[in-house]
Protein backbone atom coordinates (compact mmCIF):
# COMPACT_ATOMS: atom_id res chain seq x y z
CA UNK A 1 0.00 0.00 0.00
CA UNK A 2 2.79 2.58 0.70
CA UNK A 3 4.11 2.21 -2.85
CA UNK A 4 0.63 2.93 -4.21
CA UNK A 5 0.38 6.05 -2.05
CA UNK A 6 3.78 7.29 -3.23
CA UNK A 7 2.91 6.50 -6.85
CA UNK A 8 -0.35 8.47 -6.55
CA UNK A 9 1.40 11.48 -5.01
CA UNK A 10 4.22 11.34 -7.55
CA UNK A 11 1.73 11.15 -10.43
CA UNK A 12 -0.19 14.17 -9.10
CA UNK A 13 2.99 16.18 -8.51
CA UNK A 14 4.56 15.50 -11.89
CA UNK A 15 1.23 16.20 -13.65
CA UNK A 16 0.94 19.57 -11.92
CA UNK A 17 4.54 20.39 -12.82
CA UNK A 18 3.98 19.59 -16.51
CA UNK A 19 0.66 21.45 -16.64
CA UNK A 20 1.98 24.57 -14.93
CA UNK A 21 4.90 24.51 -17.34
CA UNK A 22 2.43 24.64 -20.22
CA UNK A 23 0.58 27.53 -18.57
CA UNK A 24 3.84 29.46 -18.20
CA UNK A 25 4.63 28.88 -21.88
CA UNK A 26 1.10 29.93 -22.80
CA UNK A 27 1.41 33.17 -20.80
CA UNK A 28 4.81 33.82 -22.39
CA UNK A 29 3.31 33.38 -25.86
CA UNK A 30 0.46 35.72 -24.92
CA UNK A 31 2.90 38.36 -23.68
CA UNK A 32 4.81 38.15 -26.96
CA UNK A 33 1.62 38.72 -28.93
CA UNK A 34 0.79 41.78 -26.82
CA UNK A 35 4.28 43.22 -27.18
CA UNK A 36 4.25 42.83 -30.95
CA UNK A 37 0.87 42.22 -32.59
CA UNK A 38 2.47 40.90 -35.77
CA UNK A 39 4.75 38.45 -33.99
CA UNK A 40 1.93 35.97 -33.38
CA UNK A 41 1.76 35.29 -37.11
CA UNK A 42 5.38 34.20 -37.33
CA UNK A 43 6.04 30.50 -36.78
CA UNK A 44 9.08 31.22 -34.59
CA UNK A 45 7.02 33.02 -31.94
CA UNK A 46 3.85 30.96 -32.17
CA UNK A 47 3.17 27.69 -30.33
CA UNK A 48 0.08 26.24 -31.96
CA UNK A 49 -2.51 24.31 -30.00
CA UNK A 50 -0.63 24.90 -26.74
CA UNK A 51 -3.67 24.51 -24.43
CA UNK A 52 -4.54 21.13 -25.98
CA UNK A 53 -1.08 19.81 -25.10
CA UNK A 54 -2.44 19.26 -21.58
CA UNK A 55 -3.36 15.77 -22.75
CA UNK A 56 0.27 15.16 -23.70
CA UNK A 57 1.41 16.32 -20.25
CA UNK A 58 -1.15 13.96 -18.69
CA UNK A 59 0.08 10.99 -20.74
CA UNK A 60 3.75 11.74 -20.05
CA UNK A 61 3.12 12.03 -16.30
CA UNK A 62 1.30 8.69 -16.21
CA UNK A 63 3.90 6.96 -18.38
CA UNK A 64 6.78 8.25 -16.24
CA UNK A 65 5.10 7.19 -12.99
CA UNK A 66 4.18 3.78 -14.34
CA UNK A 67 7.71 3.27 -15.66
CA UNK A 68 9.20 4.07 -12.25
CA UNK A 69 6.79 2.12 -10.03
CA UNK A 70 5.47 -0.82 -12.04
CA UNK A 71 6.99 -1.27 -15.50
CA UNK A 72 7.95 -4.94 -14.98
CA UNK A 73 4.33 -6.12 -14.71
CA UNK A 74 2.54 -7.41 -17.80
CA UNK A 75 -0.66 -5.47 -17.17
CA UNK A 76 1.27 -2.24 -16.64
CA UNK A 77 3.03 -2.77 -19.95
CA UNK A 78 -0.28 -3.34 -21.73
CA UNK A 79 -1.80 -0.24 -20.16
CA UNK A 80 1.28 1.82 -21.00
CA UNK A 81 1.17 0.61 -24.60
CA UNK A 82 -2.42 1.82 -24.85
CA UNK A 83 -1.53 5.21 -23.35
CA UNK A 84 1.36 5.70 -25.73
CA UNK A 85 -0.19 4.48 -28.96
CA UNK A 86 -3.64 6.06 -28.64
CA UNK A 87 -2.19 9.18 -26.99
CA UNK A 88 0.12 9.61 -29.97
CA UNK A 89 -2.84 9.20 -32.34
CA UNK A 90 -4.79 11.85 -30.43
CA UNK A 91 -1.79 14.19 -30.40
CA UNK A 92 -1.45 13.94 -34.16
CA UNK A 93 -5.16 14.71 -34.51
CA UNK A 94 -4.78 17.69 -32.14
CA UNK A 95 -1.83 19.18 -33.97
CA UNK A 96 -3.25 18.63 -37.46
CA UNK A 97 -6.96 19.02 -36.59
CA UNK A 98 -7.55 15.89 -38.64
CA UNK A 99 -10.37 14.25 -36.67
CA UNK A 100 -13.13 15.29 -39.04
CA UNK A 101 -16.40 13.30 -39.08
CA UNK A 102 -16.10 13.06 -42.87
CA UNK A 103 -12.92 10.97 -42.80
CA UNK A 104 -12.31 7.52 -41.35
CA UNK A 105 -8.52 7.65 -41.51
CA UNK A 106 -8.04 8.11 -37.72
CA UNK A 107 -10.38 5.17 -37.06
CA UNK A 108 -8.36 3.01 -39.45
CA UNK A 109 -5.11 4.05 -37.78
CA UNK A 110 -6.65 3.34 -34.35
CA UNK A 111 -7.69 -0.16 -35.47
CA UNK A 112 -4.21 -0.89 -36.84
CA UNK A 113 -2.80 0.42 -33.57
CA UNK A 114 -5.01 -2.00 -31.64
CA UNK A 115 -3.74 -4.90 -33.77
CA UNK A 116 -0.14 -3.87 -33.10
CA UNK A 117 -0.82 -3.71 -29.34
CA UNK A 118 -2.50 -7.12 -29.53
CA UNK A 119 0.58 -8.54 -31.22
CA UNK A 120 2.93 -7.02 -28.59
CA UNK A 121 0.91 -7.88 -25.49
CA UNK A 122 0.47 -11.52 -24.40
CA UNK A 123 -2.12 -10.37 -21.83
CA UNK A 124 -4.58 -9.62 -24.66
CA UNK A 125 -4.11 -12.95 -26.44
CA UNK A 126 -6.78 -15.09 -24.84
CA UNK A 127 -9.68 -17.24 -25.95
CA UNK A 128 -11.62 -16.72 -22.70
CA UNK A 129 -14.05 -13.87 -22.10
CA UNK A 130 -16.26 -13.13 -19.13
CA UNK A 131 -19.89 -12.62 -20.17
CA UNK A 132 -22.46 -11.33 -17.64
CA UNK A 133 -24.78 -14.06 -16.25
CA UNK A 134 -22.78 -16.74 -18.10
CA UNK A 135 -19.41 -16.45 -16.40
CA UNK A 136 -16.09 -17.18 -18.08
CA UNK A 137 -16.74 -18.55 -21.55
CA UNK A 138 -14.26 -20.10 -23.96
CA UNK A 139 -14.70 -18.62 -27.43
CA UNK A 140 -12.77 -18.57 -30.68
CA UNK A 141 -9.61 -16.43 -30.50
CA UNK A 142 -10.77 -14.54 -33.61
CA UNK A 143 -14.10 -13.73 -31.97
CA UNK A 144 -12.23 -12.61 -28.86
CA UNK A 145 -9.98 -10.34 -30.93
CA UNK A 146 -13.00 -8.90 -32.74
CA UNK A 147 -14.92 -8.33 -29.51
CA UNK A 148 -11.95 -6.65 -27.85
CA UNK A 149 -11.37 -4.52 -30.93
CA UNK A 150 -15.02 -3.48 -31.00
CA UNK A 151 -14.87 -2.44 -27.34
CA UNK A 152 -11.61 -0.52 -27.84
CA UNK A 153 -12.83 1.31 -30.95
CA UNK A 154 -16.21 2.07 -29.37
CA UNK A 155 -14.57 3.46 -26.24
CA UNK A 156 -12.27 5.67 -28.31
CA UNK A 157 -15.21 7.01 -30.31
CA UNK A 158 -17.35 7.57 -27.20
CA UNK A 159 -14.70 9.61 -25.38
CA UNK A 160 -13.92 11.57 -28.53
CA UNK A 161 -17.55 12.57 -28.93
CA UNK A 162 -17.97 13.85 -25.38
CA UNK A 163 -14.66 15.71 -25.50
CA UNK A 164 -16.46 18.94 -26.40
CA UNK A 165 -17.12 20.47 -22.99
CA UNK A 166 -14.53 21.72 -20.52
CA UNK A 167 -13.96 19.16 -17.78
CA UNK A 168 -16.42 16.56 -19.10
CA UNK A 169 -13.87 13.81 -19.74
CA UNK A 170 -12.23 14.37 -16.34
CA UNK A 171 -15.60 14.49 -14.55
CA UNK A 172 -16.35 10.99 -15.86
CA UNK A 173 -12.90 9.45 -15.48
CA UNK A 174 -11.99 10.74 -12.00
CA UNK A 175 -14.96 9.14 -10.17
CA UNK A 176 -14.63 6.04 -12.36
CA UNK A 177 -11.01 5.46 -11.32
CA UNK A 178 -11.96 6.24 -7.71
CA UNK A 179 -14.57 3.47 -7.84
CA UNK A 180 -12.11 1.10 -9.51
CA UNK A 181 -9.50 1.83 -6.84
CA UNK A 182 -12.00 0.97 -4.10
CA UNK A 183 -13.20 -2.09 -6.01
CA UNK A 184 -9.70 -3.45 -6.61
CA UNK A 185 -8.76 -2.82 -2.96
CA UNK A 186 -11.74 -4.31 -1.15
CA UNK A 187 -12.76 -7.28 -3.29
CA UNK A 188 -11.17 -10.52 -4.31
CA UNK A 189 -10.93 -9.16 -7.86
CA UNK A 190 -7.50 -7.68 -7.23
CA UNK A 191 -6.21 -10.91 -5.70
CA UNK A 192 -7.76 -12.93 -8.52
CA UNK A 193 -5.65 -11.10 -11.11
CA UNK A 194 -2.60 -10.43 -8.93
CA UNK A 195 -0.44 -12.69 -11.09
CA UNK A 196 0.75 -12.49 -13.84
CA UNK A 197 -0.97 -9.24 -14.68
CA UNK A 198 0.23 -7.09 -11.78
CA UNK A 199 -1.16 -4.67 -9.25
CA UNK A 200 -4.43 -3.12 -10.39
CA UNK A 201 -4.40 -0.70 -7.46
CA UNK A 202 -1.19 0.83 -8.76
CA UNK A 203 -2.73 1.72 -12.13
CA UNK A 204 -5.86 3.07 -10.45
CA UNK A 205 -3.79 5.17 -8.02
CA UNK A 206 -1.67 6.66 -10.80
CA UNK A 207 -4.81 7.63 -12.70
CA UNK A 208 -6.31 9.18 -9.56
CA UNK A 209 -3.24 11.33 -9.02
CA UNK A 210 -3.01 12.57 -12.60
CA UNK A 211 -6.75 13.23 -12.93
CA UNK A 212 -6.92 15.06 -9.59
CA UNK A 213 -4.10 17.36 -10.72
CA UNK A 214 -5.81 17.91 -14.06
CA UNK A 215 -9.18 18.70 -12.47
CA UNK A 216 -7.79 21.81 -10.78
CA UNK A 217 -6.96 23.36 -14.17
CA UNK A 218 -9.65 21.85 -16.40
CA UNK A 219 -12.84 23.40 -15.01
CA UNK A 220 -14.76 25.91 -17.09
CA UNK A 221 -13.17 28.12 -18.36
CA UNK A 222 -10.31 25.65 -18.73
CA UNK A 223 -6.72 26.84 -18.52
CA UNK A 224 -5.54 23.55 -20.03
CA UNK A 225 -7.59 21.30 -22.32
CA UNK A 226 -7.41 17.53 -22.29
CA UNK A 227 -7.68 17.43 -26.07
CA UNK A 228 -7.95 14.33 -28.19
CA UNK A 229 -4.53 13.19 -26.95
CA UNK A 230 -5.66 12.81 -23.34
CA UNK A 231 -9.19 11.63 -24.17
CA UNK A 232 -8.06 8.86 -26.52
CA UNK A 233 -5.24 7.81 -24.17
CA UNK A 234 -7.68 7.51 -21.26
CA UNK A 235 -10.23 5.64 -23.34
CA UNK A 236 -7.68 3.27 -24.84
CA UNK A 237 -6.12 2.62 -21.45
CA UNK A 238 -9.41 1.69 -19.78
CA UNK A 239 -10.52 -0.48 -22.69
CA UNK A 240 -7.23 -2.37 -22.95
CA UNK A 241 -7.10 -2.85 -19.18
CA UNK A 242 -10.40 -4.74 -19.11
CA UNK A 243 -9.63 -6.56 -22.34
CA UNK A 244 -6.46 -7.87 -20.65
CA UNK A 245 -8.59 -8.90 -17.66
CA UNK A 246 -10.78 -10.90 -20.10
CA UNK A 247 -13.92 -8.89 -19.38
CA UNK A 248 -14.22 -6.22 -22.13
CA UNK A 249 -18.03 -5.96 -21.89
CA UNK A 250 -17.70 -4.37 -18.44
CA UNK A 251 -16.47 -1.18 -20.13
CA UNK A 252 -19.98 -0.60 -21.54
CA UNK A 253 -21.39 -0.34 -18.03
CA UNK A 254 -18.49 1.69 -16.65
CA UNK A 255 -18.79 4.26 -19.46
CA UNK A 256 -22.52 3.95 -20.07
CA UNK A 257 -23.28 7.61 -20.82
CA UNK A 258 -20.48 7.98 -23.37
CA UNK A 259 -21.68 4.71 -24.91
CA UNK A 260 -25.11 6.30 -25.39
CA UNK A 261 -23.42 9.01 -27.45
CA UNK A 262 -22.30 6.33 -29.90
CA UNK A 263 -25.80 4.83 -30.06
CA UNK A 264 -27.39 8.21 -30.74
CA UNK A 265 -24.77 9.03 -33.35
CA UNK A 266 -25.28 5.72 -35.17
CA UNK A 267 -29.06 6.18 -35.11
CA UNK A 268 -28.79 9.65 -36.61
CA UNK A 269 -26.30 8.42 -39.21
CA UNK A 270 -28.63 5.59 -40.31
CA UNK A 271 -31.59 7.99 -40.43
CA UNK A 272 -29.60 10.44 -42.56
CA UNK A 273 -28.60 7.69 -44.99
CA UNK A 274 -32.10 6.22 -45.28
CA UNK A 275 -34.28 9.33 -45.06
CA UNK A 276 -31.81 12.10 -46.01
CA UNK A 277 -32.35 13.79 -42.62
CA UNK A 278 -31.31 13.07 -39.02
CA UNK A 279 -33.80 11.58 -36.61
CA UNK A 280 -34.84 14.51 -34.44
CA UNK A 281 -36.34 12.17 -31.85
CA UNK A 282 -32.99 10.57 -31.00
CA UNK A 283 -30.54 13.00 -29.46
CA UNK A 284 -27.61 12.24 -27.25
CA UNK A 285 -27.80 13.44 -23.66
CA UNK A 286 -25.06 15.97 -24.35
CA UNK A 287 -26.92 17.37 -27.36
CA UNK A 288 -30.12 17.59 -25.36
CA UNK A 289 -28.50 19.43 -22.45
CA UNK A 290 -26.74 21.84 -24.81
CA UNK A 291 -30.01 22.42 -26.68
CA UNK A 292 -31.77 23.26 -23.41
CA UNK A 293 -29.08 25.83 -22.66
CA UNK A 294 -27.65 24.29 -19.49
CA UNK A 295 -24.43 25.81 -18.18
CA UNK A 296 -21.23 23.88 -18.82
CA UNK A 297 -20.69 23.21 -15.11
CA UNK A 298 -24.24 21.84 -14.76
CA UNK A 299 -23.70 19.51 -17.73
CA UNK A 300 -20.44 18.31 -16.20
CA UNK A 301 -22.09 17.72 -12.82
CA UNK A 302 -24.99 15.76 -14.36
CA UNK A 303 -22.61 13.50 -16.29
CA UNK A 304 -20.42 13.01 -13.22
CA UNK A 305 -23.28 11.99 -10.91
CA UNK A 306 -25.15 9.80 -13.41
CA UNK A 307 -22.13 7.92 -14.69
CA UNK A 308 -20.81 7.43 -11.15
CA UNK A 309 -24.08 5.80 -10.10
CA UNK A 310 -24.19 3.57 -13.19
CA UNK A 311 -20.51 2.59 -12.92
CA UNK A 312 -20.95 1.83 -9.20
CA UNK A 313 -23.96 -0.35 -9.97
CA UNK A 314 -21.95 -2.16 -12.67
CA UNK A 315 -19.12 -2.93 -10.25
CA UNK A 316 -21.60 -4.13 -7.64
CA UNK A 317 -23.19 -6.42 -10.22
CA UNK A 318 -19.77 -7.82 -11.09
CA UNK A 319 -19.11 -8.47 -7.43
CA UNK A 320 -22.39 -10.38 -7.11
CA UNK A 321 -22.13 -12.35 -10.36
CA UNK A 322 -18.43 -13.08 -10.59
CA UNK A 323 -17.01 -13.03 -7.11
Amino acid sequence: MPIIFFATMFSASISLAFLWGLIVLQNYQHSLSKASPNSIDTPRNSIKNLPTLGGLAFVLAQALTLYIFGWHEALSQTYLLGLGVFGALGLICDLTNHYSPSTYLPELIAFLSYLSILWCSPALQSSETWIPFFGMCRISPWISIGLNGLVVMGTLQAMRRINKVDGLVVSIMLPLWSLLFIFFSHTAFGALWAWPYGNLNLIAGINLGSLAAFTALNGHPALIIMGRCGALALAGGVALLFCALKCPLIVIGLLFLPALEILASLTQWVSTRLYARPNVLVFSILQYLEYKGYHVNIITLIYCICNTVIAGGTLKLIHLLWL
